[in-house]
């Protein structure tokens, strides 16, 4: 080509494109800022600070997408650039020249030192490698997982192949290799880190196998040894505690637990990080997750080329280079490269769900876009440049059999237009200015002067770094001046200013729950330490999920009446108004008060529920949210605790749904049993077995409806037989509890029977029979508590029991047709014993320790219902695309009072896969024309529900429950998505009245000491140097941050104070019983022996911030005793 002669220096050619190309795309005074794009709108020294804490992670350790402390050296870059007060936008511009420089000059390398060709070609094939279809997702879409590694993976692969086969200037490669492998990690995650190296590893041995470079075993071993060196060394400052996280994780995992770091408040990131996990397992990755919940356009740019069938490039071009030559042979390097591609395309094909098995990618783009479309970034940029360099071995290949020059000219003209058409939406600033994204108008943005102000008002109190977080949620965009920008989850609007990270770490589904129960969300808030909220008015597309939904006038009506009778406005702005919060937020650490534990072992959940539905979905190792694997017990602060309740205490069978845990309610109830102590007094308990289990018991709590319970029997008839004596040491606890009185309650003593185990018992010679229990229970009442927890979508507000087994049903004796005995006293409001549904509401109540009273039965009022069940049409309900049809039957009169709940019973006909649920309408969320419809139950049929085969019932379902019907609701509807009309009406509505779930029984005595008194000093976000004044009995000491079994207390040594960060290496961590505490954060249980003192110090660490600080030291020691060896060389060379 007659260009070569000008082209004297291809690196320079490279470089003036690469500085060149991204002035096109400098907007003074915006920086192109799309999702989770980590370069940031503004910059601070607090924003670099935060990337140097372990804790400060925006996952969980351990996690595929855990960064955090990775992107200090990127970070690094950025903050040293503006300290020399360079704009961001410039900064930007530099930062896209050089990585474009990177990927570019190495792609270049490969090409003309392992393939030949000149080098005009070369650098055609360098910038084809940084923009081709796969890139523009790289610089359109997820832009931090994706870009540096994208383009500095060139880099790294060149390296690997130079410093295993290559012998010269062997150790420059590797002290470059490490150098990449640094840089490769800034924006990658730890799976894709460990992909790029094992994978170039690999290429490489097999490429100087095929090329016959021999390498003995001693030298081999050796290149391997300092190969891996390189590679990890430089990482050290991430790797151990990347390794710490992944082993908690595998752990909690392996123990059939979340396994997110403890955080109960993080439910619904939880679900999804399990889900992930068992997709991998089956090979579907992470793809299916994220396609489902943070929508296809993100990845999709078919927008730009959907013209070529992808699928016939390879082998076209293969076939036209032996058609043009005749000496056309596959020589090794693309016998490699051919084998690498398929292993390629296998396996992205198996990680893809979309279309199984065929290759998806190769079906809809560009010819150099085959395999591409897949955004598992693990494989695409390797991919990209194994694929890349067979199509210029086939290109080499079909130019050398060209006889006509002017057959060379239109190929070469082919080329460069390919190359100039693919790159232009990239180079051209295109990209970035027109969104293809309908919500956003452009990728250039900057904060409004008024968040700045904001930002500012808030640093007067405390340290809010970054307006808005720079995070990536589904549903929240703002209008920002001349564009907009894709921000944090709408939920987030409450800021809390000395939280690592600027946010409180709130659930997703907060925004539910101000909408729904405000009064629950101000306890959340401040159990979290909120002290201020941002309320935006910029918001512009809310959340939605499976039949919810609520409009954007619907939610800020909430957040307005939640902040009214929350907090105090303090700024009010066009974007955004702040408020300070009202009530007293809960410390960051102090010594809990009347801690309460929650018992939630394993083997308890299998004793107390033997329902076959139940026991197979323990046997499947899910549907329960547990306490952690490294706690039996988790513990709350009654004081905090009353009035609220959180999702995962509660041992109910449940299902994972779109994210969500939903109760089961199945054909046959059960009775949950779960108790809440202090340890002061010892007390044995039996459970269903007949296992004895001692426990610590002072506060003690259970749910269960306590205006009802339901019999299952497995007979018509049946006799009861007494089974075992009731445990006399637990009632004379009960005979001396003495229950307070606490404002407008009132508390009533339940003794009755119930049964909710129908097992083979051995005390029947493996007859079936039902094990009846004792049921004991000091229920209190409250009409204005809030609710929040399952029993909010499903089971009503739970009434507290405890229960030990009496008896079992195993002959007809002593039934006579009407109800069932038990030790003469006959209770004979059973009912519907013909269908295997037995309720019965008899009370004895004790008022002030001692009136006896029985209460009426709870009201009951039928509610108006449809006749019929009406077929609808609508996308919105029908979200798996299923087209099965949907039927809706309504309810009316659905608004009870505040005191009261909705009783439903429904019985369908199902087949496996329908869906059954409830849902009601939010009057005040309503607009013209639309619904605002709230969930309160989903539940989609498995073939392993339908067993009642066995039990003599027809194949059918049941949907029962007691749902919290909301004062502003005004119907409801019972939906059905099946194949057919269901053939049913609902059998029985009712309302029924509310009961509290909060228990708190103390004893006359008061058997905690006075609580001492504590000062803390935040020395770090990952470190609290915290004194206890002197204590004759224990304390519990707390820290109001995600629980994680790392975070560890040390007792303070005065010969160690001045060594902040190390001081734990030379001490060990208390041993004492580390939990989770109010469902969320951290307890330790202190021993009065380490209270002596007038003054105690302790220590809180976060013990993998050591593991950060170890490695940056010894990655700094060994570059420098590598810069020592080398000077040491270069002076013994001259001196010789």
């Amino acid at each position: 080509m007659r260009l070569e002669k000008y082209v004297k220096n291809p690196i320079f050619v490279i470089l003036v494109l690469s500085l060149a190309i991204p002035l096109f795309w400098i907007k003074p005074g915006y920086v192109i800022s799309h999702s989770d794009y980590v370069f940031p709108m503004e910059y601070s020294p607090e924003v670099f600070t935060r990337y140097l804490y372990a804790w400060t992670s925006k996952n969980s350790l351990g996690s595929e997408y855990s960064r955090g402390i990775m992107q200090i050296p990127y970070q690094f870059s950025i903050y040293s650039l503006w300290l020399l007060r360079i704009p961001l936008e410039i900064i930007q511009y530099l930062h896209f020249s050089f990585l474009i420089f990177l990927g570019a000059l190495f792609f270049y390398k490969i090409v003309t030192r392992f393939m030949g060709g000149s080098a005009v070609y070369g650098i055609l094939m360098a910038f084809l490698y940084v923009f081709n279809p796969y890139s523009l997702t790289v610089f359109w879409s997820n832009i931090s997982l994706t870009l540096l590694p994208y383009l500095l993976a060139p880099g790294f692969f060149y390296y690997t192949l130079l410093t295993i086969g290559v012998a010269e200037g062997r150790k420059k490669n590797y002290f470059l290799l490490g150098l990449f492998s640094w840089g490769i990690s800034w924006c990658s995650n730890p799976v894709f880190f460990a992909t790029v190296s094992t994978m170039s590893f690999l290429f490489s041995m097999f490429y100087y196998r095929l090329e016959n470079h021999v390498l003995n075993t001693r030298s081999a071993l050796k290149r391997i040894g300092c190969y891996f060196l390189a590679v990890v060394i430089p990482n050290l400052y991430w790797i151990p505690v990347f390794v710490s996280g992944l082993v908690a994780e595998a752990s909690a995992v392996a123990s059939n637990n979340i396994g997110f770091e403890g955080n109960v408040l993080s439910l619904v990131q939880a679900i999804t990080k399990k889900s992930s996990i068992l997709e991998l397992l089956k090979l579907k990755g992470f793809w299916v997750l994220y396609s489902k919940y943070q929508s296809q356009y993100y990845y999709d740019y078919a927008n730009f080329y959907k013209q070529a069938d992808a699928v016939f490039f390879v082998p076209v071009a293969i076939i036209l280079a032996y058609f043009y030559n005749s000496r056309f042979k596959l020589d090794r390097f693309a016998t490699l490269l051919l084998i690498f591609t398929a292993l390629f395309l296998i396996v992205l094909s198996g990680t893809h769900t979309l279309i199984g098995g065929i290759f998806y990618s190769l079906i809809l783009k560009t010819p150099v876009g085959v395999g591409f479309r897949n955004p598992l970034d693990k494989f695409g940029p390797l991919f990209a440049i194994i694929y890349l360099l067979l199509v210029y071995f086939s290109y080499l290949k079909i130019k050398a059999g060209l006889k006509s020059r002017s057959h060379l000219v239109v190929l070469n003209t082919v080329l460069l237009v390919y190359v100039f058409v693919v790159g232009y939406p990239v180079y051209s600033g295109t990209l970035f200015r027109k969104s293809f994204d309908s919500k956003l108008s452009s990728y250039y943005t900057k904060i409004p002067k008024e968040y700045k102000v904001i930002s500012g008002h808030l640093e007067q109190k405390g340290r809010l770094y970054v307006l808005p977080y720079l995070e990536q949620y589904i549903g929240t965009f703002y209008k920002w001046e001349e564009s907009n920008y894709q921000g944090g989850h709408f939920s987030y609007f409450l800021f809390k200013p000395d939280t690592p990270g600027g946010q409180a770490k709130l659930p997703v589904s907060m925004m539910e729950w101000v909408v729904i129960n405000p009064e629950s969300a101000v306890r959340l808030a401040n159990l979290l330490g909120v002290t201020d909220y941002i309320y935006h008015h910029d918001i512009f597309l809310q959340y939605h999920r499976d039949v919810f939904k609520y409009s954007r006038s619907a939610v800020s009506k909430a957040i307005e009446r939640y902040l009214a009778t929350t907090a105090q406005k303090e700024y009010e702005g066009v974007n955004a108004d702040v408020y300070t919060n009202s009530s007293k937020p809960f410390p960051e650490v102090g010594v809990a008060t009347n801690v309460v534990g929650i018992l939630t072992r394993r083997e308890d959940y299998e004793s107390m529920f033997s329902l076959p539905f139940i026991r197979r979905v323990l046997d499947s190792g899910g549907g329960f949210v547990t306490s952690r694997e490294y706690s039996g017990v988790s513990t709350y602060d009654s004081k905090i605790f009353e009035g609220l309740s959180l999702y995962t205490e509660y041992p109910v069978p449940e299902v994972w749904n779109n994210g969500w845990a939903t109760p089961v309610i199945t054909k046959e109830p059960f009775t949950p049993s779960w108790y809440l102590m202090t340890a002061k007094e010892r007390v044995e308990l039996f459970n269903a077995s007949g296992y004895s289990e001692k426990i610590d018991l002072l506060n003690w709590n259970s749910a269960k409806r306590a205006e009802e319970s339901i019999i299952f029997p497995e007979h018509k008839s049946a006799l009861i037989k007494e089974y075992e004596k009731i445990s006399t040491e637990l009632l004379n606890i009960l005979d001396e509890v003495k229950v307070q009185d606490r404002g407008a309650s009132y508390y009533e003593v339940v003794d009755k029977v119930i049964s909710y185990s129908r097992r083979y018992s051995e005390h029947l010679d493996g007859k079936p029979g039902i094990t009846l229990y004792k049921l004991l229970s000091i229920a209190r009442y409250d009409d204005t508590s809030g609710c929040l927890g399952p029993q909010c979508y499903g089971f009503g507000k739970l009434g507290p029991m405890v229960s030990v087994p009496v008896s079992v049903l195993d002959s007809e004796n002593d039934y006579d047709g009407d109800g069932f005995k038990l030790n003469n006293d006959k209770y004979s409001s059973f009912s519907n014993i013909e269908d295997g549904v037995a309720i019965f509401s008899d009370y004895k109540t004790v008022e002030n320790e001692a009136a006896v009273i029985t209460l009426d039965t709870p009201p009951r009022t039928k509610l108006t219902q449809s006749s019929e069940w009406q077929e609808v049409k609508s996308d919105f309900w029908d979200r798996e695309g299923t087209g099965r049809n949907v039927y809706l039957l309504s309810i009316e009169d659905w608004t009870p009072g505040n005191d009261y709940n909705i009783f439903i019973n429904v019985g369908l006909k199902i087949n496996p896969s329908d869906t059954i649920g409830v849902v009601e309408e939010i009057d005040d969320y309503k607009e013209e024309g639309s619904h605002s419809l709230h969930l309160l139950f989903k539940h989609v049929v498995k073939k392993e529900d339908v067993f009642f085969k066995d039990a003599g019932l027809p194949s059918s379902s049941l949907i029962s429950g007691v749902y919290p019907a909301s004062n502003r609701s005004v119907k409801a509807w019972i939906y059905y998505i099946g194949q057919g009309k269901p053939d049913t009406e609902v059998v029985d509505t009712a309302v029924i009245k509310k009961i509290e779930p909060n228990l708190f029984l103390v004893q006359e005595s008061n058997t905690l000491q006075k609580v001492p008194s504590i000062q803390y000093t935040k020395l770090s976000p990952v470190h609290y140097s915290v004194s206890i004044d002197k204590s004759d009995s224990r304390a519990f000491l707390y820290l109001n941050q995600n629980f994680n079994k790392m975070w560890k207390v040390y007792r303070s040594e005065s010969r160690l104070d001045g060594l902040h960060v190390f001081r734990s290496m030379f001490m060990n961590p208390l041993k004492t019983s580390h939990r989770v505490f109010n469902g969320y954060s951290n307890v330790w249980e202190i021993d009065s022996s380490l209270l002596a003192n007038d003054t105690n110090t302790f220590h809180i660490f976060f013990l993998p911030q050591l593991y950060f600080v170890s490695g940056v030291a010894f990655t700094a020691i060994m570059l420098l005793l590598f810069v020592l060896k080398e000077a040491w060389n270069v002076y013994t060379r001259r001196h010789r």
